[in-house]
């Protein structure tokens, strides 16, 4: 039932941006695909428009996404977007109600209901995101249950379209089978590298990949405004490169602190999960390519962490103030333009409360707060 009353309304979404033709993200999919197959590069001399004559944006996700996406590329162009929109939403809720049994139904029902909102906007822009907050889950689930390879091959599919999964990586050192796990890595990092190759030169595939990085960098700044590095500019002027620097040097850290205890994570579904949380945050919050729609990524960590934790007051109060800025604020029909304009463009409340949210999760997770899923 759950399923059912979601999908209707994710029909009706995309067939309300099917009819206005403001499917703009799934054109830049499919020609991003059908410029791969026809032999052009779609990271040079990008000049597409959308079916409203408008230029579309640059296309900024890995080349092995170019196949991927093929079969939604071929399809008409009213029925592509319905097809995407279902398999987003279908492997979202899959994700959600896969996760281990610790966690109970109410628990997966809670989650997914926390979520639809952010995850029903992000349809109407006919968004990738969701799919990543999937692979996300689906990858913990998978090496919780032991299945190692399947788990490490969505993650690579993930970092290979857009580099966020591969911070998932990290994962794999708390569970037994570490060198098996990392073989596998290599193996399908190989594969999956070479997959361009069944329409691309294998000489040319090293500066195919250089273009689609040299791309993501020229659009660095087009989308820190929903990061953490949007405070400072507040009072000190632009972050710049040293954006990333620090963002590396952050995730290191985590990294580097989660080893120290590493027996604790290598025990703990509690620690795990919690890590897991920290770590999907990690990728919105610091990084250089954050948008309002990612935040379904941050939130669907932030909520299986909450369920991991005897909340406090605090906790409780932050749960619904980010729910409000993150999922009601954005949503035009709950918000006027304007007041969220205010509220999530000048005074950037959103991000200020999931950083205080974010800080609050890694450290109630390293000071091993005990454990809450049964």
């Amino acid at each position: 039932m759950i399923y059912f009353s979601g999908l209707i309304v994710t029909l009706g979404i995309t067939l309300k941006e099917v009819l206005a033709q403001s499917t703009t993200n799934f054109q830049i999919f499919s020609y991003g695909s059908l410029d791969f197959w026809s032999g052009r590069n779609p990271y040079l001399n990008w000049d597409h428009l959308s079916l409203l004559g408008k230029n579309l944006d640059k296309f900024l996700y890995g080349p092995l996404f170019s196949v991927l996406f093929t079969p939604f590329a071929i399809l008409p162009v009213w029925l592509g977007p319905f097809c995407w929109n279902i398999f987003a939403y279908s492997l979202f809720c899959f994700s959600v109600f896969y996760l281990p049994e610790r966690f109970s139904f109410l628990q997966k029902r809670f989650i997914f209901l926390y979520s639809v909102l952010l995850l029903f906007a992000s349809f109407l822009s006919l968004q990738f995101n969701p799919v990543v907050a999937a692979i996300f889950l689906l990858s913990f689930t998978l090496l919780e249950r032991d299945k190692g390879f399947l788990a490490v091959l969505l993650i690579m599919i993930s970092g290979f379209i857009k580099i966020y999964g591969f911070f998932q990586l990290a994962m794999i050192f708390f569970y037994p089978g570490l060198l098996k796990r990392t073989l596998y890595v290599v193996l399908i990092a190989i594969v999956l590298f070479l997959t361009p190759a069944l329409n691309i030169p294998l000489h040319n595939l090293p500066v195919y990949y250089q273009n689609w990085f040299s791309t993501l960098a020229g659009h660095i700044d087009v989308f820190k405004d929903y990061s953490i590095f949007r405070l400072p500019e507040l009072f000190s002027g632009p972050v710049g490169e040293s954006s990333s620097i620090i963002s590396i040097a952050v995730y290191l850290l985590l990294l580097g602190v989660a080893m120290l205890q590493f027996k604790s994570f290598r025990e703990s579904f509690i620690q795990r999960i919690r890590l897991l949380a920290i770590i999907m945050g990690w990728v919105i919050l610091f990084s250089t390519g954050s948008e309002r729609h990612t935040y379904i990524i941050a939130v669907a960590g932030y909520l299986v962490w909450y369920l991991s934790v005897t909340p406090s007051l605090t906790d409780k109060v932050l749960l619904w103030i980010n729910f409000i800025l993150l999922g009601i604020v954005p949503i035009d029909i709950f918000c006027p333009v304007f007041i969220s304009d205010f509220i999530l463009d000048k005074i950037f409340l959103n991000v200020i409360f999931f950083a205080i949210t974010w800080f609050i999760m890694v450290y109630k997770t390293f000071t091993a707060e005990p454990d809450r899923i049964s």
